[in-house]
């Protein structure tokens, strides 16, 4: 799967909600720049109302359209099979992890994945990665419907060109 990260270098796993909420949620993404998302499972249902609204101005997909591991063994294994693979849970050997993956496979697309704080996605990006990919970042506003908080983090999260 070929995948243009945007601007900004992020993915933002949009979560299971009605989809009048994940439209509002995206018009804020796309006005902020984000122009990368990705749908559980079970928001699938979804995704044709949103590539229809949003196809010209974002690349979604399926979050399973993107393997996941976390070891050098895992990563090289799935990086026979894919363009981009996803480090996930990227925060769980910290940064000194982020250039030992990216280095460990340059010629593939390295995702840096999971519940990421602003330095730790910085440190994957400056290591190399192609993107960070945000899996539950927006979820907790987006859920309480509070959509000043919800814009409020979501240009909290443009990173550095």
């Amino acid at each position: 799967m070929q995948i243009s990260f945007g601007r900004y270098r992020t993915i933002f796993s949009l979560p299971a909600a009605p989809v009048a909420d994940l439209c509002a949620a995206a018009e804020a993404l796309a006005q902020d720049g984000h122009t990368v998302w990705a749908l559980p499972d079970a928001a699938l249902d979804a995704l044709p109302t949103l590539q229809a609204y949003f196809a010209a101005r974002a690349t979604i997909f399926p979050a399973a359209e993107i393997p996941t591991g976390l070891t050098p063994t895992e990563l090289r294994s799935l990086a026979r099979e894919a363009d981009c693979v996803a480090v996930y849970p990227a925060q769980l050997f910290g940064e000194e992890y982020a250039p030992i993956a990216v280095n460990l496979l340059p010629q593939t697309d390295l995702i840096a994945a999971g519940d990421l704080d602003y330095d730790l996605a910085r440190a994957w990006l400056a290591a190399g990665a192609a993107a960070v990919w945000l899996t539950d970042a927006i979820t907790a506003p987006l859920i309480a419907d509070d959509l000043a908080e919800f814009r409020e983090l979501s240009q909290s999260w443009q990173l550095a060109d």
